[in-house]
């Protein structure tokens, strides 16, 4: 059976959703409008990071996919109630990460990940995992 790397990345993105109702999140290939004349204010997006090949593995057939989880908040147009929405999306992030039995007997793991940023506009904040896949699968 086939693991496909955009497949994992749309099942997280449909568990990190039930963390926050409603929440509009991008997948790798999108893009995100900062335009003034855009209301969004708080962005979700999910990235593949590619294959994490320094991480001590069990088996050598394993090969840990890693993913970044992505909180943007236009920091310029904010308010108390964006940032609590920022905050509540983050945390859905790193639940959604955590105890995910992405195949049988196999759990997607946090991992070091990008560090916060700002550009003197839009606040980023990041989590990272890693899905561990067995290589053949990839193929």
């Amino acid at each position: 059976m086939s693991t496909d790397i955009w497949q994992l990345e749309a099942a997280f993105i449909e568990r990190w959703a039930g963390q926050v109702p409603g929440l509009d999140i991008k997948t790798t290939f999108d893009t995100i409008d900062w335009t003034d004349a855009d209301p969004l204010k708080v962005c979700a997006q999910v990235v593949f990071d590619g294959i994490e090949l320094d991480v001590g593995v069990r088996d050598a057939a394993l090969v840990p996919l890693r993913y970044s989880a992505h909180v943007f908040l236009d920091a310029k147009r904010q308010d108390a109630a964006d940032r609590l929405l920022a905050s509540a999306v983050l945390s859905g992030a790193i639940s959604a990460a955590t105890g995910w039995e992405v195949h049988p007997g196999r759990f997607s793991m946090l991992a070091g990940g990008q560090r916060t940023a700002f550009d003197g506009r839009i606040l980023r904040v990041s989590i990272s995992f890693l899905i561990p896949t067995v290589a053949l699968s990839l193929l």
